[in-house]
């Protein structure tokens, strides 16, 4: 989370809040982890928009289970 708050302040620090897209990812094994992953995410990014997705089995190999990640993107603006 602070990887990415420090991203935000410098190299998207042009771009307003609500074209930000921030994915929370991972390899949860249920859906109450991710929801809670999802929630924590969005807590701290609140007006970004926040979504999950399930990391591919290439990473998952890789990190194992219950692994959390996000990214963060500019839409169009």
């Amino acid at each position: 989370i602070e990887a990415v708050q420090n991203d935000i302040s410098t190299r998207f620090a042009d771009v307003p809040m609500e074209k930000l897209r921030i994915e929370a990812g991972g390899t949860q094994r249920n859906q109450e982890d991710r929801d809670h992953w999802q929630s924590t995410v969005q807590a701290a990014f609140p007006g970004a928009a926040v979504g999950y997705v399930t990391l591919p089995c290439s990473i998952a190999s890789h990190v194992g289970p219950d692994c959390v990640a996000m990214a963060v993107f500019a839409s169009e603006y």
